[in-house]
């Protein structure tokens, strides 16, 4: 159904779509990714609405707004919105567990979006973005604090286990200081999804000029194994990330990173202050032993601070399952490699689940086994 704007507040949005996405017409239901939108053009188009209209809007608005009508509704809603909530729907349909992944350095979590749209239509995917991006809430300055703020929110829309966590760098490490304290809490946690997340604590020491050019040259090395229809797509990614506070906040991301670098970044605009307290909060986080499994995706290479096949945490976990995702680091969430996680994931989601199906039904045997139906020895 083809709705044309109905006031000036779905105008406004509707004609800037048009403009920015070569459009000539804009419906007030037409999806933003539908008309070929991309994150990096979200970003784009929300800053002049944000001008204009006097507000902060999440980028996440992608996912929950992703309309016209949709988007004039939130802009509506600026004088009586609260703090932005953590917890967002990415992908919520579908009848399979529900994943619940933390955000990266950056603490948005359009970096999942891709990801989400492979996990339609079954597998239901839900982001957890950092407090503080709104620039109202306080940031939390600790992966503990993050780990436990997160998990009310999440037992908000799922209050009872099992839990399928996970993250991309810095969101495994908050996932997995999640399971440790559902597991304190007498909750099952079925997977705890690791994406390219190192232990920070045990990353070597490394000069900025040698992390820029290891960087530099795995990105290159990740768009030269592109087909050219893919190239576009992966630099516009890269662009956003960019955008977003990725550059900015170089320095902060190598680790031994200095703490005077982090507060001086932490001037220079919301995400770029929220990236750096996130890139501290990962450097100061000593995990603990951790008493069940975790399931590893690393890349085929590594940066040479982060030597360990078992990127730091073969003592700290009962068992791990690593997956080699052939990529370089930085390229695993996007087009076209993001495919292949998309199905590791969904294959590690379905183990779980079916896993978990036959102890509940061999729980419920015992249950129903009686004294008398015991063998005397």
């Amino acid at each position: 159904e083809n709705t044309d704007p109905r006031n000036h507040t779905e105008e406004r949005p509707a004609r800037l779509r048009s403009e920015t996405l070569h459009v000539p017409r804009v419906s007030v239901t037409d999806h933003f990714c539908t008309l070929g939108g991309q994150p990096l053009l979200a970003v784009a188009l929300f800053a002049p609405l944000e001008k204009e209209f006097g507000t902060t809007l999440p980028l996440a608005n992608l996912f929950t707004s992703p309309t016209v009508e949709d988007l004039a509704e939130a802009l509506e809603k600026k004088d009586t919105a609260g703090p932005w909530p953590s917890l967002l729907p990415i992908q919520p349909k579908g009848d399979k567990p529900t994943l619940f992944l933390v955000h990266g350095a950056g603490g948005n979590v359009l970096l999942y979006r891709t990801l989400g749209e492979h996990f339609s239509p079954d597998y239901p995917l839900y982001g957890l973005q950092s407090q503080g991006l709104d620039g109202r809430s306080a940031a939390l300055l600790t992966i503990e604090e993050m780990a436990a703020f997160y998990l009310k929110e999440v037992r908000e829309v799922q209050p009872r286990g099992p839990y399928y966590l996970g993250g991309y760098c810095l969101g495994g490490t908050v996932a997995y200081e999640m399971a440790q304290l559902l597991r304190k809490q007498g909750e099952e946690v079925a997977l705890v999804a690791m994406l390219d997340t190192y232990n920070f604590s045990r990353a070597l020491k490394v000069k900025f000029h040698s992390f820029l050019y290891q960087k530099i040259k795995f990105h290159a090395a990740n768009f030269a194994r592109l087909r050219p229809a893919e190239m576009l797509s992966y630099l516009t990614e890269k662009i956003r990330q960019l955008r977003e506070g990725e550059w900015s906040n170089l320095k902060t991301s190598m680790p031994g990173a200095s703490p005077e670098i982090g507060v001086s970044r932490a001037t220079c605009g919301t995400e770029a202050s929220i990236q750096a307290l996130n890139d501290f909060a990962a450097e100061s986080y000593v995990p603990r032993p951790y008493p069940g499994e975790i399931v590893l995706f690393k890349p085929r290479f590594n940066y040479k601070f982060y030597p360990d096949p078992q990127m730091g945490w073969g003592d700290l976990a009962a068992s791990i399952d690593t997956v080699e995702v052939a990529v370089n680091p930085h390229a695993m969430l996007l087009e076209p490699y993001v495919v292949a996680l998309a199905q590791q994931l969904k294959d590690r989601i379905d183990t779980a689940s079916s896993s978990r199906t036959v102890m509940t039904k061999a729980e419920l045997e015992y249950e129903d086994c009686t004294v008398a139906d015991i063998p005397r020895m």
